[in-house]
């Protein structure tokens, strides 16, 4: 097993870029190892066949109290707790809920507004924008005001 911190992600922005064919930026913007757990890999797996580059992990701790009762999903749930059982250097969620919660706990999260503008400043895309159209497209809500954010963020 690799001694770096694994990035972990939930299903939203792996179905979303899977959509776009640009499932390789998560994989360039974010690095290796690329970690889901079970309950996200049974749900991507029936739209999105996982590249060889994302591991598959399984919780080796039950979730806490906590994280149990919270709202949020259960692939979510998992995510969260994947990512604080192997201080994950990076969790990637799209739902607001989850990343205002994940923050809370003082882990680093990014969403798939983020990858694509960070992907614009690694030099990975030229423009940010046709990208996050595309996103938006597929069905990945993003607001106008973040659509907004995201433009001006990337210089655009």
């Amino acid at each position: 097993m690799s001694s770096l911190r694994p990035v972990v992600c939930n299903a939203s922005p792996l179905i979303a870029f899977q959509a776009i064919d640009r499932l390789d930026l998560l994989r360039d913007v974010l690095g290796e190892p690329f970690w889901v757990p079970e309950a996200v890999a049974l749900e991507v797996s029936r739209t999105v066949p996982l590249p060889d580059w994302i591991s598959v992990q399984s919780l080796t701790q039950p979730m806490t109290a906590q994280i149990l009762r919270s709202s949020l999903g259960f692939g979510e749930r998992e995510a969260i707790s994947l990512a604080l059982l192997c201080q994950a250097s990076m969790v990637v969620l799209d739902d607001l809920s989850a990343r205002n919660y994940t923050e809370r706990l003082g882990m680093n999260v990014v969403g798939s507004v983020g990858v694509v503008v960070r992907a614009k400043h690694l030099g990975l895309l030229s423009q940010a924008g046709p990208t996050l159209v595309e996103l938006r497209d597929t069905g990945l809500y993003i607001s106008d005001r973040l659509f907004e954010k995201a433009l001006r963020t990337a210089g655009e």
